[in-house]
């Protein structure tokens, strides 16, 4: 279900299809911010003793790659434009629709990063390679939201069963 891990168990979310080096390692120089004194807390940061949840990791440029590599590596950022380290204690999980050990093969995802991040992985194929599946989740998302929200939901019909196997999911 699409948000649930973001909001069960993680601390902060960053989504790399449109993240850039300021949102991932924050911003020490007040110039940049155009206020004295000021800074912007990094999403690492954000996430310290807890879980940061990367979005779309394939999409990183290489050289936020090895931004990340070292962080994660020296459990340490710097800020963009400071001068010190700032401890950061992060647990990660990665997700992508990228195949990313071609792109390490292609040499546009680092490969130290890839075996770095790749503890444990875990492949959930989409819907149209899950059959009979979706006829599970929908009788099973039906009860969930209809406990939930207090509402007597009618069963799932034949047919509807029928139009949901035969949707190209």
């Amino acid at each position: 279900e699409e948000g649930y891990l973001e909001e069960k168990y993680t601390d902060t979310l960053v989504d790399f299809t449109g993240a850039t080096n300021e949102n991932i390692f924050g911003i020490a120089n007040s110039e940049m911010l155009m206020a004295p004194g000021s800074y912007f807390k990094a999403e690492m940061e954000i996430a310290n003793k807890g879980t940061l949840f990367l979005n779309e990791i394939g999409n990183l440029p290489l050289q936020a790659q090895a931004k990340l590599l070292t962080a994660l590596e020296s459990k340490r950022i710097t800020r963009l434009g400071g001068t010190s380290p700032i401890e950061i204690d992060v647990r990660v999980i990665c997700a992508t629709n990228a195949d990313l050990p071609a792109m390490v093969e292609n040499c546009t995802f680092r490969e130290d990063l890839f075996y770095r991040i790749n503890t444990i992985e875990l492949n959930i194929p989409p819907l149209r390679e899950r059959g009979n599946d979706i006829i599970l989740l929908a009788e099973h998302f039906t009860e969930k939201y209809s406990h939930k929200y207090g509402k007597k939901v009618p069963r799932i019909t034949r047919e509807a069963k029928e139009h949901l196997l035969k949707y190209t999911w």
